[in-house]
This record gives structure tokens, C-alpha cells and sequence, in this order.
């Protein structure tokens, strides 16, 4: 184990001259032995199955003994205090530590994860970020573009959260607040904004490897226009194979923006976030294939290429949650 290293003085000098994020991840094949906290953070249940976590994905979650030091360090940019957040409560850590357990990584083959996850996966209580409005922050539920971490937050406090005061006494309040997920659909809601997520990373990384099917000169001509609004049109983004885009918080697939660029690797990123998303019922109702035969083609096919190539079976990703932490 190894205690947090104090590197302020330096971290400017590191941000400036390291930009590049696929030059810049250390890996260990011991996860904790890069850790510049101390790990595991205690002796609780939990702390076990974070450590398990840690030695299998080779990620640490860490829920305790940041700061905001630790929560603002980035890739690019000017090294500011905007990130904020608080320690898990030990009823929070208890939590989170089930949820990521058994709704994220129990879905993820850790063969495949390797250079795709961070160091550190920071679990945070109340993260928030500062903004242009009156007061308070901006919460937020999914940090990807941390130094070395990802960070994660089931809970916005209201007292912590953005206004607009435009004064005589209207006040506009920017969001609402929200705590830890109680059903199965917001299990559901929850793991799937990051497992989407990390689904894209893994075939941006080059862990998954883009079928030939979906590169240019089959059934996908990537240089031909689409329209995104006429339904009936040749052209309409639906009938040429495209499902659509999920963006990176979010859990619905929402249609492709005009001037979009489809590429090979977007096309087959969102046939893995569909197969995660929709069961295949679902997907046959929000894509009939009397109208979108491409797309439950697709589908299917990228469904069977995962298991058959990487015996991985997303689709388990797209079921509701059977089991759900209830309130002790």
C-alpha cells in the first residue's frame, strides 16, 4: 500500500507538456501498486469488494481520502478548482460499491478492459462543477475526462445546486435534485449511461475490433448524405442502416444531428449501445423491420459477432435488474 503522493508543484508542468491520453495511461499488471493512495481505503465489506474490483479490472475505486486537487486534474486545459465533491458516507459506500459490483463491472469481460479503463474510478457524493450562473454548481453523474480517473455521483443536493437570479423576486432553478436509484427501472437508467460508455471506449481503444460488414463497400455507403427528418425520404438516416446517437449522458438514442459524419467505427458503436439499450422486442418495435430491415439485420448480426468473437452476450446489459439493493 502506498500513501497519496503530494504532487501540486508539478501538475502544471504535466498538463502543459502531456496532452496525448493514449501516451499517458500507466499500467501495472498490480493495480494497487499505482495507486498514490492508500488501498483498499478500510476494512469493510465493501472495501473487499472494491479490492477484488481492483485486482480483476485493474481500476481502483476510491470513495475516500480525495480532495479537490484530486478531482480536478485534467487532460487538457488551465488547471483550475471547478470539480467538487464529498467522501462516501460509509451507508454510501456500501451502496455505490454493490451498484458498480453487480451493475457494471459483473457485465464487462476484463480481458477487454485492459488501456480502456482509468487508474482510478472515483465515487463521489455530490459532484458538481462551477458555472456562469447566479450561484450554486451543476451536478454531475458521469466524469469521463478526468487526468487518470473516471468519476461517478448518485446524489445532486438541492442546497448545492445552479440558479438564475433575474431578481423581483424570480429566481429560475437550472436542476433538480436527485439521490441513489431505488427501482429497477433506475438501476437500469444508471448502468446504462456507463456501460455505453465504456462500450465505446473499448472499440475506440481497439478492443473490439470493427467487423467487415460495417466498413465501406458493402450494404453502408458512409459517403452518401442522409436526411434526418423526413421519414419518408430514400435518404432518412433509418433506412440507410443508422440507428441513431446516444450522447455520452445519456440514456435514450435521440436521431442523428444534420452534419453528422457516419463513420464505420460511430455505425458499429451504436449497434453495440442499441444491443445494451433495447432488448431484441424492443428493438422490433422502435425499428419495425418492415420499415428498417437493415437495422434489425444489423442488429442480430452484431449481437451474434460478440458472442462468437468475444463470447460476450451485451444483451444481458439491455434486461431490467432482477435484484436491486433494498433499504436496510
Amino acid at each position: 500500500m502506498k500513501l497519496k503522493y503530494l504532487f501540486s508543484l508539478m501538475l502544471p508542468v504535466f498538463l502543459y507538456a502531456c496532452e496525448d491520453e493514449d501516451q499517458l495511461t500507466p499500467r501495472s499488471s498490480d493495480a494497487s501498486s499505482i495507486s498514490r493512495f492508500e488501498f483498499p481505503q478500510g476494512n469493510n465489506s465493501w472495501d473487499r469488494d472494491l479490492e477484488e474490483i481492483a485486482s480483476t479490472f485493474k481500476t481502483i475505486p476510491i470513495y475516500t481520502a480525495f480532495d479537490s486537487l484530486d478531482l480536478n486534474q485534467r487532460w487538457t486545459g488551465t488547471y483550475t478548482i471547478s470539480f467538487f465533491g464529498e467522501n462516501l458516507s460509509n451507508d454510501y459506500a456500501d451502496f455505490y460499491t454493490y451498484f458498480f459490483k453487480n451493475q457494471v463491472f459483473a457485465f464487462l469481460k476484463p480481458e477487454l478492459m485492459t488501456g480502456v479503463l482509468p487508474n482510478y474510478i472515483y465515487l463521489v457524493d455530490d459532484l458538481r462543477q462551477t458555472g456562469s450562473w447566479t450561484a450554486g454548481y451543476a451536478p454531475i453523474a458521469c466524469w469521463w475526462s478526468g487526468l487518470d480517473y473516471w468519476a461517478f455521483s448518485f446524489r445532486a443536493k438541492e442546497e448545492n445546486l445552479a440558479y438564475l437570479d433575474y431578481g423581483n423576486g424570480f429566481i429560475y432553478r437550472l436542476y433538480k435534485p436527485y439521490d441513489l436509484p431505488k427501482t429497477p427501472w433506475e438501476y437500469k437508467a444508471r448502468r446504462t449511461v456507463i456501460l455505453q460508455n465504456i462500450l465505446k471506449k473499448t472499440v475506440e481503444k481497439g478492443k473490439i475490433a470493427i467487423p467487415a460488414e460495417f466498413e465501406m463497400g458493402g450494404e453502408f455507403d458512409y459517403s452518401k448524405s442522409f436526411n434526418v427528418n423526413n421519414v419518408n425520404a430514400e435518404n432518412y438516416f433509418m433506412k440507410l442502416g443508422y440507428v441513431g446517437q446516444m450522447i455520452a449522458n445519456g440514456y435514450n438514442f435521440s436521431n442523428l444531428s444534420a452534419g453528422t459524419k457516419m463513420t464505420s467505427q460511430a455505425n458499429f458503436v451504436s449497434y453495440l449501445q442499441l444491443g445494451l439499450r433495447y432488448t431484441r422486442d424492443s428493438v422490433l418495435i422502435k425499428y419495425p423491420q418492415e420499415k428498417y430491415p437493415l437495422i434489425v439485420k444489423y442488429y442480430d448480426f452484431t449481437m451474434k459477432y460478440m458472442k462468437d468473437k468475444y463470447n460476450w452476450d451485451i444483451t444481458l446489459m439491455a434486461e431490467l435488474p432482477v435484484a436491486i439493493k433494498e433499504d436496510e
